[in-house]
C-alpha cells in the first residue's frame, strides 16, 4: 500500500486516509513509530504563515463550490505527498488547488472508508494489548452483589417445611397444607394473611419441594401480559416434557376482576398452578369464578413466641454468615429478653421484627468500628426501636372495619373502657373523626332507642363539633359522647320494631290502602268513600280503636312490636352487688377475681 507523509505532523499513513487524518486535526491512525515533530511544525507554522497552508487560496474562491467539495480519486492518493519546504514551495503554488491534498475536504464515503482503514490497521497491531480503563483489586461477580444487598429477612427466609415457623394449623404435623406439600399434590390456591405472615414463604418452599418450576410475579409492577406470557410457556412446558408450572403471583388483589380471568382457563384445564398472595379479604377483592377454583387458606398473625423463634434462627444465620463482625458486642445486647422485645413491637409481623434486628445489628457494628463514637447500649437501641413504631392501620382494608364494629359492640355492652380504648385506636391511627361520629348517630338510635331520648340530639351536636374543630381537639367530643352512649339506659325497640315491618312487608303481598285511611283531597274522591270512616282521634276524649293494617294482612304479621328487652337498673345494681362484686373493709365495691364466675342475669334483664 503506497504511504504518504502528513505535511503537518510527518507522520506516515495509507494514502488513502491522509485527507481524513487531516480533517480531524492530525489525530487519526498516528503511528507509533515516528513520534511527533514539534520543530516541524513550527516550521511549517512560521513558513505558511499561522497555518495559512490548510486554508484555500485565494485564486480558489471564485471556483465553483463542487471543487471545495471534491473528494480525493484514487489516482491522486497515489501520488507521493513530499515534505512542504523552501525549495518547492514556488512549484506547490503553481498547481491547481483544486488538486491540492490540503483542500481535498472528503465526504461521508470517504469518511467511513477512511473509519474502516484504521479499525483494520488497528486490529493487525495484536502485539499492543488494549489499556484497561481501571483496574481493581478484586472483582465479585454479580450474585454475590446482589445476594449481599438483599435484606436480612430474604436473606434468612427457610426454604423447608421443618424450617418453617408458624401458621401451626396449616403447617404443623397434622396441618392440611403441610401434607399437600409433602406428597407433592398442591393445586391452585389463594394465601390470605396480614403482612409478614409467611405467604411467599410458603409458596417457595412448594417451589423447593416439588418438582415443578416457579415463576414469581408481584401484580404491583406486572402487567396480565406477562403472566399470560408465562402461563403459555408453561403450557408448552407441559406438553413437552411433562414439568408443571408454580405461578406465583404477590399482591394478586391488585389485579382487577377482568385481568384475573386471564388465569381461569389455564387453571381449568391444569396447565398450571396458580398461587395467589393477598393481605385483603378474598370475598371483596378477587373474582367469584377464580375463588370457586382454589383453595383459600388464611394465614394469622405469628404469635410472639414464633417470632421469637424466628429472630433467634435468624441470628444463629447471620453469626454464620458474618463471622467476621463484632459478635461480642452483639452479644452484650442481643440477649433472650431483647429478642422478645423485638417480638412484642412487630405485631406478629416476622418481616418487620427482622428488619428491626438488622437495623439493630448493623447500628451495633458501625458503633463497634467507630472510634470517634461512644459504644451502643441497649437502652439507646430500646428507645430508638419504640420511637420508630407505626400503628397499622388502613382506612380501606379490613381492620378499618373490625375496629369500627369493636368499638360499636363496647358501647353497645356498656364497656366504657373497651369503648374508648377502640375510641384511641382510630384516632391515634387517623381515622377519620366524622366516620366516628356518624356510628355515634346511628349507636344512638339503634342501641339507646327510646331508653334515653337525649342520646340522639347529643351525638348529632357530636357530630356538628367534630365538623367545626377537628382532630385533635374535637377528640374531646368524640370521648364524651362515647362515655355517655355507654353509660346510658339501653331500648331497642324502635330498631327491632322496624325490622320486623320490614319483614311483614317483605313476605306479604302488596295490599292496598284500608279505604277510611285513605287522603281525599278531591269531591270525586270523597264520594268514593275516601276517608268516611276515619275517626280522628283528637275528637274524642277516650282511646279511639279502629283498623290501621290492611284488612287482608294475617294477624300474626301485625304483631310488629314484640317483647323486647326491658331494662331495670334497680334490678341490674342488685345482681351486679350481689353476684359481680364484693365489698371490702373500706366499704367500696371491688370487681371480684376472674376465677369467680358470675351468676346468670336475673329474668327481666336479658334474654
Amino acid at each position: 500500500m503506497t504511504t504518504v507523509k502528513c505535511p503537518v505532523c510527518a507522520i506516515d499513513l495509507p494514502s488513502d486516509a491522509i485527507n481524513d487524518h487531516l480533517d480531524k486535526s492530525c489525530t487519526l491512525a498516528k503511528s507509533p513509530s515516528k513520534p511527533r515533530t514539534s520543530a516541524i511544525q513550527n516550521q511549517i507554522k512560521n513558513e505558511n504563515g499561522d497555518w495559512s497552508f490548510m486554508t484555500p487560496a485565494s485564486g480558489s474562491v471564485s471556483g465553483s463550490k463542487t471543487k471545495k467539495r471534491k473528494s480525493a480519486s484514487k489516482s491522486d492518493a497515489k501520488k507521493p505527498a513530499s515534505r512542504v519546504d523552501d525549495n518547492d514551495k514556488d512549484n506547490d503554488n503553481d498547481k491547481n488547488d483544486s488538486d491540492s491534498d490540503l483542500e481535498i475536504i472528503p465526504t461521508q464515503s470517504k469518511k467511513k472508508k477512511a473509519e474502516n482503514t484504521t479499525h483494520r490497521q488497528n486490529k493487525q497491531k495484536t502485539d499492543v494489548p488494549p489499556a484497561p480503563i481501571f483496574t481493581t483489586k478484586a472483582t465479585q461477580s454479580t450474585p454475590n452483589n446482589l445476594i449481599q444487598a438483599q435484606p436480612l429477612a430474604e436473606r434468612v427466609r427457610p426454604t423447608t417445611i421443618d424450617g418453617y415457623v408458624g401458621q401451626e394449623d396449616l403447617m404443623g404435623e397434622n396441618g392440611i397444607l403441610r401434607s399437600m406439600i409433602l406428597s407433592d399434590n398442591i393445586p391452585s390456591s389463594i394465601f390470605w394473611g396480614p403482612p409478614g405472615s409467611g405467604k411467599t414463604t410458603l409458596a417457595r418452599i412448594i417451589a423447593h419441594r416439588s418438582n415443578a418450576k416457579l415463576k414469581e410475579l408481584s401484580a404491583t409492577n406486572s402487567g396480565v401480559a406477562e403472566a399470560k406470557q408465562i402461563l403459555d410457556q408453561a403450557k408448552t412446558t407441559l406438553k413437552l416434557n411433562g414439568t408443571r408450572t408454580i405461578l406465583f403471583i404477590d399482591e394478586i388483589h391488585r389485579y382487577s376482576k377482568s385481568q384475573q380471568d386471564t388465569f381461569l382457563p389455564y387453571m381449568e384445564s391444569g396447565a398450571c398452578v396458580v398461587i395467589g398472595a393477598t393481605t385483603e379479604n378474598p370475598s371483596f377483592k378477587i373474582n367469584n369464578a377464580l375463588l370457586s377454583r382454589c383453595h383459600v387458606y388464611c394465614l394469622t398473625k405469628l404469635s410472639g413466641e414464633d417470632i421469637t423463634t424466628m429472630l433467634r434462627n435468624a441470628l444463629h444465620k447471620w453469626r454464620d454468615q458474618n463471622a467476621h463482625h463484632a459478635h461480642q458486642a452483639i452479644e452484650e445486647i442481643i440477649d433472650a429478653d431483647f429478642l422478645r422485645y423485638l417480638s412484642s413491637i412487630s405485631d406478629g409481623d416476622g418481616r418487620a421484627a427482622l428488619n428491626s434486628l438488622e437495623m439493630v445489628l448493623r447500628a451495633v457494628e458501625i458503633r463497634h468500628r467507630s472510634t470517634t463514637t461512644k459504644p451502643t447500649t441497649k437502652e439507646d437501641l430500646l428507645g430508638s426501636l419504640k420511637r420508630s413504631m407505626v400503628l397499622k392501620y388502613d382506612r380501606d382494608g379490613d381492620f378499618h372495619y373490625d375496629s369500627i364494629s369493636a368499638f360499636h359492640k363496647a358501647v353497645r355492652g356498656s364497656c366504657v373502657d373497651g369503648a374508648l380504648y377502640w375510641l384511641a385506636r382510630m384516632v391515634e391511627a387517623g381515622e377519620d373523626a366524622l366516620y366516628i361520629a356518624r356510628r355515634m348517630v346511628v349507636i344512638a338510635s339503634e342501641d339507646v332507642g327510646m331508653a334515653d331520648c337525649a342520646a340522639l340530639p347529643l351525638a348529632t351536636a357530636t357530630y356538628q363539633a367534630c365538623q367545626f374543630i377537628g382532630l385533635p381537639e374535637c377528640r374531646i367530643n368524640l370521648a364524651h359522647c362515647t362515655v355517655y352512649l355507654a353509660e346510658a339506659a339501653k331500648s331497642i325497640r324502635s330498631y327491632v320494631g322496624y325490622n320486623n315491618a320490614v319483614d311483614a312487608v317483605r313476605n306479604h303481598p302488596q295490599y292496598p290502602v284500608p279505604i277510611h285511611l285513605r287522603n281525599a283531597p278531591t269531591q270525586l274522591m270523597k264520594s268514593l268513600g275516601y276517608g268516611r270512616e276515619y275517626l280522628y282521634n283528637p275528637a274524642y276524649a277516650h282511646p279511639v280503636h279502629q283498623e290501621y293494617f290492611p284488612h287482608d294482612l294475617p294477624h300474626d304479621a301485625r304483631l310488629i312490636n314484640r317483647e323486647h328487652k326491658v331494662h331495670d337498673q334497680q334490678l341490674l345494681d342488685e345482681w351486679e352487688k350481689e353476684s359481680v362484686s364484693v365489698k371490702s373493709g373500706d366499704g367500696q365495691l371491688h370487681q371480684q377475681e376472674s376465677s369467680v364466675q358470675p351468676a346468670k342475669c336475673p329474668k327481666g334483664l336479658g334474654k
